[in-house]
């Protein structure tokens, strides 16, 4: 258990060193509980990358977008949603 230990410990100060380590920043948007605005955000300040999310029916958030001025899933957060749905149907999985 101690060299468990000691490993995460390794990698954690790696994963600081290298700056891999990210501030997550969420905004939500037009007063919606149900949109977000994600920011990832480097330790220097810099932005990492940015996207939306929209809480789906099973209650998680998932990547999403705007079209014709309504918010929904994107292409990726459909694909994110129905691989989450296929695991607890069927029982779990690993994450």
């Amino acid at each position: 258990m101690a060299n468990v230990k000691k490993l995460l410990l390794v990698v954690l100060e790696a994963m600081a060193l290298s700056g891999c380590i990210q501030t997550l920043k969420q905004t939500p948007v037009d007063d919606r509980s149900d949109v977000r605005f994600v920011e990832h955000i480097n330790d220097d300040g810099t932005l990492d990358r940015s996207y939306y999310q929209f809480r789906a029916a099973d209650g998680n958030w998932y990547e999403g977008e705007r079209k014709n001025g309504i918010w929904g899933l994107s292409e990726m957060g459909r694909i994110e949603y129905k691989r989450s749905q296929g695991r607890s149907s069927a029982g779990g999985g690993a994450c």
